[in-house]
């Protein structure tokens, strides 16, 4: 099957251990190009060791990942955004003391293919690599709302601004495949709600394919056309919103338990 036929992601059969503790296992599912997939469960569930393995922060003991007709699991953690995969953290990562402008630029950094000669002689293929950069950053900026922000230096932004820096970072990547690990903690309703208009607009622009974990379900229900439910390291439910829901190893792992 070629990549064109199959999904853009293919998690199969994942299993990791630390230690003496099994956190995965057997985690099993896919994600199409243009899909929007949000992953849920319980705490420690695995959500973001999911991830983290996607992003190639941790090494699975069992399985295989396949990723736009690339063996993922080949690929070293510093090359896998530019096979085009970006993604936010759970935790906030930024630089507080560069500018908005400053962070967003990291995300696009590997495109720009400068020798360190041609950087250090400021020949005119640096120069034009810098420009740019900063006009995908600025793009990304835009997309995002913070054009007025873009010089601020962000360690002195609101928790709701900087996880839109985040957001425009991932962005100026440019991925084929974009990850958000809790986009909406610690977001007042009013910022959630906004959060989901803006993904669900970039989503319509930018035709992104999506992967996010989030435990307020609102946002998860709002976006996904697919939902994937973790429970203790497994996968207990994968389908769509509606009937995944209802499930009642669902509502007892994860609805059940929220309430």
């Amino acid at each position: 099957m070629s990549a064109a036929d199959g999904p853009l992601l293919k998690v199969d059969g994942i299993g990791v251990r630390f230690g003496g503790v099994q956190a995965l296992s057997d985690v099993t599912f896919s994600v199409r190009t243009g899909e929007f997939v949000g992953l849920i469960g319980p705490n420690g569930a695995g959500k973001t060791t999911v991830l983290n393995i996607i992003s190639r922060l941790y090494q699975p003991s069992a399985g295989s990942i396949g990723f736009s007709g690339e063996n993922l699991l080949s690929h070293p953690a510093y090359s896998i955004i530019a096979l085009g995969i970006a993604r936010t953290f759970q935790n906030i990562a930024l630089c507080p003391g560069m500018s908005v402008r400053r962070n967003v630029i990291l995300g696009g950094y590997h495109r720009a293919r400068r020798s360190a000669i041609a950087e250090w002689l400021q020949l005119p293929s640096s120069r034009s690599a810098a420009r740019q950069l900063y006009e995908q950053a600025d793009q990304a900026i835009a997309l995002v709302g913070l054009v007025e922000q873009a010089d601020a230096e962000v360690g002195s932004l609101s928790h709701g601004t900087k996880r839109k820096v985040e957001l425009a970072r991932a962005l100026c990547a440019r991925p084929k495949l974009l990850m958000l690990d809790e986009p909406a903690s610690g977001l007042t309703d009013d910022e959630s709600l906004e959060l989901v208009d803006l993904l669900k607009e970039l989503r319509h622009r930018l035709d992104l394919t999506v992967i996010v974990i989030e435990h307020h379900l609102d946002v998860v229900l709002a976006l996904s056309d697919r939902i994937v439910v973790m429970d203790m390291g497994r996968v207990i439910a994968d389908g769509p919103p509606d009937r995944v829901t209802n499930e009642p190893a669902v509502i007892e792992a994860y609805i059940g338990g929220a309430r």
